[in-house]
């Protein structure tokens, strides 16, 4: 199994902690346009690692949750059977 970052869930609990908090203020606090953030939650995309750093640590600040523990996907290796 591959374990992949859920960057949907992260997303979604990163606005369900403070209602102050929306896509622009998540694309502003993580230096990237809005239309990123929404590609991100609806999957369409995988962040840049700075990106995806910067989205961990602002989900870690709001959840409270240690940097080891974001959600992650359960992906199925493919070995060509």
């Amino acid at each position: 199994m591959i374990r992949r970052i859920d960057w949907t869930q992260l997303i979604n609990d990163i606005l369900n902690s403070d209602r102050a908090v929306s896509i622009n203020v998540i694309a502003r606090k993580v230096g990237v346009h809005k239309s990123s953030i929404v590609r991100l939650r609806t999957c369409e995309s995988e962040p840049r690692y700075h990106t995806g750093e910067a989205l961990i640590a602002l989900w870690r600040k709001k959840t409270n949750q240690p940097a080891t523990n974001p959600p992650t996907l359960r992906l199925r290796q493919h070995n060509g059977k």
